[in-house]
């Protein structure tokens, strides 16, 4: 094939520009007979050590030797020279270039052969030869038999979007800073340019005088070393950053205060003025930018993540969608779900044959970091959902084995995600003093950007968004999804309806949507959508895996309803996936908090059948809890084996939720380990989460103080703080026996003096507003900040209780927010100030009472509601 020459560019450029470069090749093949070639130009082409190439062929063997020298498997170098009897060469300046050429490394060091050539001495014996060569390379590598790796790795992205079904809605995708954190396990470029960016900082307000040289000096170190390896091919010293960091922050406060005090409050000119201002920015660069490499570094170190969270809080969505995005940007990842591997082979042969792979799993791993070293970047390996693997207890035995396979090759990172509840029984006990081999990632949901995530979600499905603060299981990004598709054409009862609820209304939906799309609206099978899942869940439990055959589940389904092409319409709908398990079609619910409410739901029945009254399934469940009782699996962590112990976590949880409507009492005082020694961490874990996810009065087993009593018991109660961010967010949960009527209002109305206050709640605010996450901090900031037009009265009455109580703190910055919020938000719904104002006129704390005052006024200045600012001005 002839190159195009330029006539502006040298040879070479133009052979780069229209060819494959050999680092991009499978083979290398090196032919020489005589010649060496021409020197390329300097300028454009030069060797990692700054000197020329003699020749184009040097150049282009250099290219191939740099992508093995990396770490990649490919291309195939195979070197041919001719051997001849007399010296035929005429040109000796050749001639002792190419001797010069061999007698380096790769192929000879310290007088010592370390590679190898093929010699020759015919054109007939070079081409059998290079004939043998080929065809055994490629018999090894039956290139027809497989497709190309690009397009293979985009048909397991597709297999993997379709396995993953309704838990990746790229969509309704809303962007999260879960995407920093692959930035650094990938080494990408966002991560490197954010911590040049925070590193340049800190050097521009750096003094230039002696007081900084040491630091100066070694920040010239470490510049000089990121500009050497512009794509940490090697990953940086970063502990030597935070050393010199810390350095930096702690000299630039003490060279601060010396300052301070260097000269009198009058003599304070420009000058003085100019260099305060560059030391205290110097020691707060400094410290953001250790905060940054404190947050990140051990990800790009280490290349293992380990994601959790709870169930919905979209680990899998994450994943996925890193795969596809990567791919996207023609870069290398794999992605696996847990639930579809077989259990018949080793997990890695379970990973290699869901995918396809022909070859071996160590050819697998080759192929993805030879892939990735050819373009200086690093692959992802994904193994998603660990907890929902079939006999999950493989990777306890298995994954350390993994993990270190995978490290062995410098450019691939793995990323494995675990259900928060289930860590104990996947992960590998680690020795004690042994480091984890992964860094353990929070899954922050939509933490931090839930007006931003609403607004998606509900526009999607086509939904108005309810004004609400950003709080409770608005982060969870399940509750969000299935909340709006359950409010296609239903009202909204109140601003966060409990999941019992939302299951409910997402069933109605569910039912009418079948109606339209499958005709089914026969008055004498009433409710066949939810009979259906019910019958599909109930023959999961009895089969004991969870999941149902295809053809089993499209029998049931069609025993009840009476046609086909049910099951096909769950799965579009998102209540079922279905997926390949050992060459068998399988369905399973579409997520695991559903699939636990189903599992739960059909228990219950099957156990209450015949019952009527409370008492009588009171005592039923205590039975089935009792040791010998159909349920103990759930109620003891010793049955490891059973079938229900593999989703405990999971029917605990949808347990704690259904078993006081059923009984009128909370589960964990009908368990048989129901005393103060007994520690169940699982159990705890269940009915601590389930307190969120609950909010009308028959979804409660006890009055509010009891079931007060109850929570702390089961709570962690070590950081006082974080006990009343907790409280904070069940208080404005609406008809919650925590909520801010019930709790901490009259608590604090309660309090003779504002000290007595100030030791039980003000000095616990501060923390709460510092910390970024806090729910405290989340309702001060929507207050402030957020569009609060049509907010309605069961969210603005108890917000604003909180937001007066919050300005008691002597924290200006929180007290002043805290008072724009309250304002705005009186002012958004002024028809509560009948009801909030009378409790706060006559309050004992000044601060309170200033901002009720000051919120007041602004209502009455903003006069959108003329009559309730006249009835609010009367009352003041």
């Amino acid at each position: 094939m002839s190159v195009p020459f330029e006539a502006l560019s040298s040879p070479q450029v133009s052979v780069n520009r229209h060819l494959r470069t050999p680092d991009d090749c499978d083979l290398f093949l090196g032919i020489f007979n005589c010649r060496f070639g021409t020197p390329l130009p300097g300028r454009e082409f030069r060797k990692l050590d700054g000197t020329p190439y003699q020749s184009g062929s040097e150049y282009e063997f250099h290219r191939a030797w740099e992508a093995r020298r990396r770490g990649a498997s490919r291309p195939e170098i195979l070197m041919y020279r001719r051997q001849q009897e007399l010296p035929t060469c005429q040109d000796n300046e050749q001639l002792k270039k190419l001797e010069a050429f061999f007698q380096q490394p790769p192929f000879m060091e310290n007088d010592q052969w370390t590679g190898a050539v093929d010699r020759y001495q015919s054109l007939d014996e070079f081409a059998r030869k290079v004939e043998g060569h080929l065809r055994r390379l490629l018999s090894q590598r039956q290139p027809a038999s497989l497709p190309r790796f690009r397009d293979w790795l985009n048909n397991q992205a597709s297999l993997l979007t379709a396995n993953a079904g309704p838990r990746y809605t790229s969509d309704a995708h809303v962007e999260t800073n879960i995407s920093q954190a692959f930035d650094w396990l990938l080494v990408r470029q966002p991560a490197i340019a954010k911590l040049d960016k925070a590193l340049s900082e800190v050097w521009k307000h750096l003094d230039r005088d002696d007081a900084f040289s040491v630091i100066r000096a070694d920040m010239e170190q470490i510049a000089d070393a990121l500009r050497a390896d512009m794509y940490w091919q090697t990953t940086p010293d970063f502990p030597f950053m935070l050393g010199t960091l810390a350095r930096a922050e702690a000299h630039a406060w003490a060279e601060h205060e010396m300052h301070e005090r260097a000269k009198e409050q009058e003599a304070r000119n420009d000058t003085w003025r100019y260099r305060e201002h560059s030391l205290r920015q110097a020691a707060y660069m400094a410290g953001e930018a250790s905060d940054l490499l404190r947050n990140y570094w051990s990800l790009s170190q280490q290349r293992v993540m380990l994601l959790t969270g709870p169930a919905g809080q979209g680990k899998t969505h994450t994943l996925v969608h890193e795969v596809n995005q990567i791919l996207a940007a023609e870069g290398i990842a794999l992605g696996v779900l847990g639930q579809t591997l077989s259990t018949a082979d080793t997990l890695w042969d379970a990973i290699c044959r869901r995918a396809g792979w022909l070859g071996t799993h160590d050819q697998l791993l080759n192929k993805l970091e030879n892939e990735a070293a050819n373009r200086n970047q690093r692959a992802l390996l994904v193994m998603d959902a660990l907890n929902e693997t079939p006999d999950r207890r493989r990777w306890r035995n298995e994954l350390a084995g993994m993990i270190q396979e995978v490290l062995l090759r410098p450019h691939l990172a793995l990323a494995i995600s675990v259900r928060t509840d289930y860590l104990k029984q996947t992960l590998p006990l680690l020795p004690d003093g042994m480091d984890a081999p992964w860094v353990k990632w929070e899954h922050p949901g939509f933490s931090g950007i839930e007006p931003d995530a609403l607004l998606r979600y509900f526009e999607h499905h086509g939904v108005k968004a309810p004004v609400a603060p950003p709080l409770g299981e608005f982060g969870n990004p399940l509750y969000v999804q299935l909340l709006a598709r359950s409010m296609r054409g239903h009202p909204l009862q109140h601003w966060l309806p409990s999941w019992l609820e939302v299951w409910r209304a997402w069933m109605v939906r569910l039912e009418e949507d079948s109606k339209d799309r499958l005709s089914l609206d026969n008055a004498s099978r009433p409710e066949v959508m939810r009979r259906t899942m019910s019958k599909l869940a109930q023959a999961m439990l009895e089969d004991g895996h969870f999941n149902l055959l295809r053809n089993q589940a499209d029998d049931i389904s069609r025993e009840m309803t009476g046609i086909d092409g049910v099951i096909a319409f769950l799965c579009s709908s998102g209540a079922l996936i279905d997926r390949l398990e050992n060459d068998e079609d399988v369905v399973e619910f579409g997520f695991e908090r559903l699939s636990d409410t189903f599992l739960a739901d059909r228990l219950l029945a099957k156990l209450f059948e015949g019952k009527v009254s409370k008492e009588e399934k009171l005592v039923v469940l205590r039975t089935a809890l009792a040791p010998g009782g159909d349920l103990h699996p759930l109620a003891s962590s010793d049955y490891v084996d059973h079938p229900l112990y593999f989703r405990r976590a999971g029917l605990l949880e949808a347990l704690c939720l259904a078993v006081p409507q059923c009984t009128g009492a909370e589960l964990p005082t009908l368990l048989p380990n129901n005393d103060a020694d007994f520690r169940d961490w699982e159990l705890s874990q269940a009915f601590c989460d389930s307190l969120r996810w609950r909010c009308r009065p028959e979804e409660f087993g006890m009055d509010g103080k009891a079931l007060r009593d109850l929570w702390r018991r089961y709570s962690d109660r070590s950081n006082p703080a974080s006990e009343l961010d907790e409280i904070i967010r069940f208080a404005l949960i609406p008809g919650h026996p925590f909520a801010m009527e019930q709790a901490i209002h009259p608590r604090l109305l309660a309090q003779e003096t504002p000290g007595a206050r100030d030791a039980m709640w003000s000095v616990n605010l501060v923390p709460l507003w510092r910390d970024e996450h806090s729910n405290l901090r989340q309702l001060v900031i929507w207050a402030r900040d957020a569009n609060l037009h049509d907010a309605h009265a069961d969210i603005a009455l108890p917000a604003a209780r909180l937001l007066a109580w919050i300005c008691a703190t002597s924290q200006k910055g929180l007290r002043l927010a805290a008072m724009k919020g309250l304002t705005r938000l009186l002012a958004a719904c002024p028809r509560v100030m009948e009801a909030f104002l009378p409790d706060f006129l006559g309050v004992n704390d000044a601060y309170v009472l200033e901002a009720v005052l000051v919120a007041v006024w602004g209502v009455v200045q903003d006069g959108s509601d003329a009559q309730a600012g006249t009835l609010a001005a009367r009352q003041v």
